[in-house]
């Protein structure tokens, strides 16, 4: 069993690096291109508080989608749901290959709440889904598209975002419960 899991960190180890590594040829690739652009650039690095709260109002606090009330707040639910899953899949990348990671035993109350917000915010993504599904088996806007690659990116994100909190919760209830504690 302990060959098997020092063979299973080696290839996450190895995964990690490689996606790391695509990724930052992928970055530099685009850094030269933009380099390589001749004449002077209209880009200026002004109005750094407008910009912070743009980022502030319109990124994170999602107002431009929800300008269309009940489609808004279900992508709203949806966005913030997904930012509270990011914290857990590190974690899950660093249990890959550290097998003995834990960070409920450095922290056990902020991971606790943590864990607390994250399933609240789980149920509410919940009922986001529940949303889109109803607006698009249901209501069908005319101008929604009912192409099949819009349909994949809400099944994948469902999935992408309920598969650990399942899993936990099936293979070791008791600690998820605990964990909240």
């Amino acid at each position: 069993m302990q060959h098997y899991l020092n063979i299973k960190a080696f290839i996450m180890a190895l995964a990690l690096l490689s996606a790391f590594g695509l990724f930052f040829i992928r970055v530099r690739r685009l850094r030269d291109l933009m380099q390589a652009v001749q004449g002077k650039t209209d880009f200026k690095l002004d109005r750094v508080a407008a910009r912070i709260k743009v980022l502030f109002t319109d990124v994170l606090g999602q107002s431009n989608v929800r300008r269309k009330p009940m489609a808004g707040y279900a992508h709203t639910l949806i966005f913030f749901g997904f930012l509270a899953v990011q914290p857990h899949s590190l974690e899950l990348m660093i249990k890959g290959v550290f097998r003995n990671f834990e960070p409920g035993l450095w922290m056990p109350a902020v991971y606790g709440a943590y864990l607390y917000a994250a399933d609240i915010l789980a149920l509410l993504v919940l009922i986001g889904f529940a949303v889109v599904l109803y607006r698009r088996v249901l209501v069908r806007p005319k101008y929604l598209t009912m192409g099949m690659d819009a349909n994949l990116i809400i099944l994948f994100t469902f999935v992408d975002h309920y598969h650990v909190p399942v899993y936990q919760c099936l293979s070791n209830p008791a600690a998820h419960r605990r964990a909240w504690v």
